[in-house]
């Protein structure tokens, strides 16, 4: 089950990247945002996402990435939660 869904959220974020911005950001950021907290993904599932996402969309991981003003990633917003 796990790897269906994993599939299908490698296939979501190549739609993902043909949308313009701003929603393209906002999105990518509410799809991780479910790979992280709703769909309890493994550690390697999680790894092999951001990899896809760091080598098919630089521009956007860099985004996805970038630090807020309190410096914290996004990824590490959602671990806090987990």
């Amino acid at each position: 089950m796990k790897k269906a869904y994993f599939n299908g959220m490698c296939d979501k974020l190549t739609q993902i990247s043909q949308l313009p911005e701003p929603e393209r950001t906002k999105t990518i950021d509410f799809f991780m945002c479910q790979a992280y907290l709703f769909l309890d993904l493994t550690e390697k599932q999680i790894s092999k996402l951001k990899e896809i996402f760091k080598m098919f969309y630089p521009d956007i991981y860099k985004e996805y990435d970038k630090p807020d003003e309190n410096g914290y990633t996004a990824e590490f917003k959602y671990l806090q939660f987990k």
